[in-house]
């Protein structure tokens, strides 16, 4: 799952995605034009607001853990069940965490799920104006992704 917003969607500008790749469909998301490619969503920067949710399955008890990264702000749910909320803005240049950028394995959360379909979702919305965007892993030893979909 990772959103990284663009204000006018051209498949053409995006020079490392290859448009013709089996896994890359543009589609039409909330009336305006959306990339999807395995794990990624590229929505323009005018939404203001994304709900995003990826099902999961696992076979066995499992402990997980969330590496993530964002902005500008975050609540990110298990099951309906929050594991975090947050913002993460920029406040300066004084260091690198300072400038709100969205950093890959940022921010760790562990859960344990019991065997089954789980559902991770992510409401993110945006408070500044200059780019906002998530990036987030989940790592477990039986994790499964199941397809991802638009909608």
């Amino acid at each position: 799952m990772g959103v990284n917003p663009t204000n006018e969607l051209d498949v053409t500008d995006l020079g490392r995605l290859d448009p013709h790749a089996s896994t890359t469909e543009v589609t039409t998301w909330r009336g305006r034009k959306a990339l999807r490619l395995e794990g990624l969503v590229i929505l323009p920067t005018s939404l203001q607001e994304a709900h995003l949710t990826r099902r999961f399955e696992v076979k066995a008890d499992e402990p997980l853990e969330l590496t993530f990264g964002f902005s500008d702000e975050l609540c990110l749910k298990l099951d309906d069940r929050v594991l975090f909320t947050g913002k993460n803005n920029f406040s300066g240049m004084s260091d690198r965490a300072s400038r709100g950028y969205v950093e890959p394995g940022a921010y760790s959360v562990g859960c344990a799920v019991s065997p089954g379909v789980h559902r991770l979702s992510a409401e993110l919305k945006v408070s500044e104006g200059f780019g906002w965007g998530l990036v987030v892993a989940l790592r477990g030893s039986g994790v499964r992704w199941l397809p991802a979909v638009l909608g």
